[in-house]
């Protein structure tokens, strides 16, 4: 019997996103008769699962195969069951592709499937996020896979202009998103061309790149309106206006993010208890350092109001992202 579960897991959901499309576009491509379901954990409940499991367990005498996606299942109790009865009795003219970015608690159905790969019927596939030291490799390989090349010296200049990618051992989630976008949009801007030279980099990274955040917190936090409104607008006219609400939208979260930095140090009095805050949170003593600097004198109140007017205007970019103007942002935020 070949493998009918896939397993793919790990932290790096750029590269899980990016494996479980070829895996689903090579089923597509070998398969001509192929029904594809997907069930989300988050979104999803028993009855969707239940539908999607009843497909894909009945055969065909024309033989269509059946795919089933299942993202974040196995870290979800409510479909415990589900997940046993796929495992123990799933049909072999049918594929399943576990996906798993989340957490498992309990490791129980992992084992399973586990279990399952020593029998040849399993395929496991982990993807970790690289440590800051390796990043730059990654970052060639992500523009490999997309047929474009990237010198190590062009990836290393792209990296070192946003200093939060190295400023932990490795890298957060939603870091590797953003140096991922950063990439595609420099293959975007070097088209017809399949390189990412060093006149890219320094036209569309070094220009906007993300220690203005830093700024940008430090203008906002200071009420300076006139200093934020003109970085906000600076980022923003380097890109085309199809790429505005995207990009105020990671700027609400880059923000949101810098500001719970600062007040996760305001509540922890004590320098000894920062250091272990800093060790737990993968920060380097400079980074540590500098935040401490810059929460000085800072009551704590203001920053809560802060994040708070964040979090409402980020909301705000995905529901309403047309009443969204740089001017109309920073009045909300003052």
């Amino acid at each position: 019997m070949s493998a009918t579960i896939y397993y793919y897991t790990g932290e790096n959901s750029v590269d899980l996103s990016n494996a479980v499309k070829r895996q689903t576009d090579m089923f597509q491509k070998k398969h001509s008769v192929l029904s594809m379901s997907s069930i989300d954990a988050l979104h999803d409940d028993e009855q969707d699962i239940k539908k999607a499991l009843a497909s894909s367990k009945a055969g065909s005498l024309f033989g269509d195969i059946n795919l089933v996606v299942l993202k974040n299942i196995l870290s979800s109790k409510k479909f415990e069951k589900n997940i046993e009865e796929i495992l123990e009795k799933r049909n072999a003219n049918n594929f399943f592709l576990f996906v798993q970015d989340e957490k498992i608690e309990d490791t129980k159905n992992e084992k399973r499937i586990k279990e399952i790969e020593k029998k040849k019927e399993a395929v496991i596939k982990e993807f970790h996020i690289p440590t800051s030291d390796n990043l730059a490799y990654w970052a060639i390989k992500y523009a490999k896979n997309k047929n474009v090349t990237l010198s190590m010296s062009n990836a290393k200049k792209i990296i070192t202009a946003f200093p939060s990618l190295t400023e932990t051992k490795s890298p957060k989630k939603e870091s590797m998103w953003f140096l991922a976008k950063e990439i595609d949009k420099l293959i975007s801007f070097s088209y017809p061309k399949n390189e990412i030279n060093e006149k890219a980099i320094t036209e569309i990274v070094e220009e906007v790149s993300e220690f203005k955040i830093f700024s940008l917190t430090n203008a906002i936090i200071a009420g300076k309106k006139t200093e934020s409104i003109t970085l906000l607008e600076k980022r923003l006219n380097s890109l085309p206006q199809t790429k505005h609400e995207a990009e105020l939208r990671m700027i609400f979260a880059m923000l949101q993010t810098s500001i719970r930095k600062l007040l996760l140090i305001k509540n922890i009095k004590k320098e000894t208890d920062q250091k272990n805050l800093a060790s737990i949170m993968g920060w380097t003593p400079q980074h540590l350092s500098m935040l401490q600097r810059q929460v000085t004198n800072i009551p704590e109140d203001h920053l809560q109001n802060l994040q708070k007017k964040l979090i409402d205007l980020y909301e705000t970019a995905i529901d309403e992202p047309k009443n969204l103007e740089v001017k109309t942002v920073v009045n909300l935020l003052f």
